[in-house]
């Protein structure tokens, strides 16, 4: 009996199991008897060369992933992912609804075992695929990279990781989503580390070099938001005793608007745009009567970099 009809055997039989009347609905029985796991695991390569076969398979394992057992959905999410091997199979599960599964997990911050499953699987599929992925799912990834609930350093690297991958491979998205306002305001964020807000504004610089996407920089006004700590009296929560103007008594806050600034300010693209910034250089220049000694030494000292970067390459600065 050939590799393929043993497949087809187990498969029709998980089939009619499920379909009886004493199983159906309590899938965790007909998973503890071992039954269709191991058939998929002993014959993964077969599998995932068969589009018939893994269609199958993703229609069978669904159940389990729609379920409350996390135990049960963590092991089925890893098989998900050791079948999933060309775009046939992206989507596949896109039409099966998978992306409502995944959009679940990923709301669910306190499995973490779960969280990483899915996240591979969507970086997975970024590589074989990166034009289909849905828009619902980076909506989901935009909505979730900012909340307090995924404080976790590991969860926080991996959804701004592949929302910039996404920027990189999927620039069409930019226009139908909000890639570019999450990734501006995590450089925003004082729990941020700071290679991670580098590797935020590469992307964004990135963004900016490209004609055809530059607008979406533009629109949502970048420097506007970074500045705002600055010319917004009202945006920090503690005031200096001296000054007039709001500022964080350690100065971490407040200077970390100044370090991105920094950050971009170190290639020509970074000063072409901030003067194409509606505002950006005349706030700039704004803050320092108004900001703490700290702030205008900083701001000053970025200035100076600033105007003595040395004199760009058309063929390597634009």
């Amino acid at each position: 009996m050939s590799e393929l009809t043993i497949i087809l055997d187990g498969l029709s039989n998980f089939l009619d199991l499920i379909c009886k009347e004493d199983l159906a609905g309590d899938y965790t029985q007909l998973k503890s008897n071992c039954f269709l796991n191991p058939l998929i695991q002993n014959n993964i390569k077969c599998i995932s060369s068969n589009l018939f076969l893994s269609k199958i398979v993703y229609m069978c394992l669904f159940p389990s992933l729609n379920s409350n057992n996390a135990s049960e959905m963590c092991e089925n999410l890893k098989l998900v992912s050791m079948i999933f091997t060309i775009p046939s199979h992206w989507k596949l599960m896109m039409q099966l609804r998978y992306d409502i599964l995944f959009i679940k997990a990923l709301y669910n911050p306190k499995n973490e075992k779960q969280f990483k499953y899915v996240v591979g699987i969507l970086g997975k599929a970024l590589k074989i695929c990166p034009n289909l992925m849905p828009l619902s799912i980076i909506n989901c990834l935009c909505s979730i990279s900012l909340d307090n609930n995924y404080q976790k350093y590991y969860m926080r690297y991996n959804l701004i990781g592949i929302l910039s991958y996404i920027c990189l491979k999927f620039p069409i998205s930019l226009k139908f989503t909000n890639i570019v306002d999450t990734l501006a305001s995590s450089c925003l964020d004082e729990n941020r580390d700071l290679c991670l807000i580098e590797y935020t504004i590469s992307v964004l610089l990135y963004i900016f070099e490209d004609p055809n996407l530059r607008s979406s920089i533009y629109e949502r006004r970048l420097f506007e938001n970074i500045l705002t700590p600055f010319t917004d009296p009202y945006f920090v929560g503690y005031k200096d005793n001296t000054d007039d103007f709001f500022v964080d008594p350690n100065h971490k806050f407040c200077n970390l608007p100044l370090v991105i600034l920094r950050i971009m300010l170190r290639s020509w693209t970074g000063i072409v745009m901030l003067f194409n910034s509606e505002n950006g250089f005349k706030s700039l220049i704004k803050i320092l009567p108004y900001s703490s000694s700290s702030t205008q030494g900083f701001t000053l000292n970025l200035l100076c970099d600033m105007f003595f970067i040395k004199y760009p390459d058309d063929c390597s600065d634009f």
